[in-house]
């Protein structure tokens, strides 16, 4: 945060983190009737902000992350019935910050824009459960709950995972499945 930000704190206006918001597109490819690799590329983006108080003016600091992201999983249907399928997967998530900026307000007057620089990765060790059911062809729709952990290759800017690296998720969307 910044120094005027420190001064003026009071307590309880630490840096909030929200949760982070993903969209994707994933593919999977069968090697038999019930083992499949997924694949596919996400989009993340990482969003905190703090609103601070001060004798004379009001201070909002926020900061983005946007990453893109490349997960490998291995999915196994155990339960076919119909078009409708259960499964479980197992996997890891390779993500890189592609724009990474925070911005502070003093009196909600944009004040200063800087851009922060980022490098390595964040992995994401994960797990789910879900179910899929087809719709046309190859195409079908998804829906699962999950597990992960996040790690990095080197420090990340202060975010959702850094602070909460163990996280549960639920997704849902379009699968293309190849044979």
């Amino acid at each position: 945060n910044p120094t005027f930000m420190k001064t003026q704190r009071k307590k309880g206006s630490e840096l909030k983190h929200y949760m982070p918001v993903s969209v994707g597109l994933n593919a999977s490819f069968a090697l038999n009737d019930w083992l499949s690799v997924e694949s596919g590329l996400n989009y993340t983006n990482l969003y905190s902000s703090s609103d601070n108080t001060g004798n004379v003016s009001t201070y909002h600091y926020s900061q983005n992350l946007h990453y893109i992201g490349i997960p490998l999983a291995a999915s196994i249907r155990f339960i076919d019935f119909g078009q409708t399928s259960l499964y479980a997967k197992a996997g890891a998530s390779a993500e890189v910050c592609v724009s990474a900026s925070n911005r502070q307000y003093i009196d909600n007057v944009l004040n200063h824009k800087q851009k922060i620089d980022t490098e390595g990765l964040q992995i994401g060790l994960n797990a789910a459960a879900g179910v899929s059911y087809g719709i046309w062809n190859n195409l079908g729709l998804f829906a699962e709950a999950g597990v992960a952990y996040w790690t990095a290759t080197k420090p990340q800017p202060t975010n959702y995972r850094t602070e909460h690296p163990l996280g549960f998720s639920f997704m849902a969307g379009v699968r293309l499945s190849f044979r």
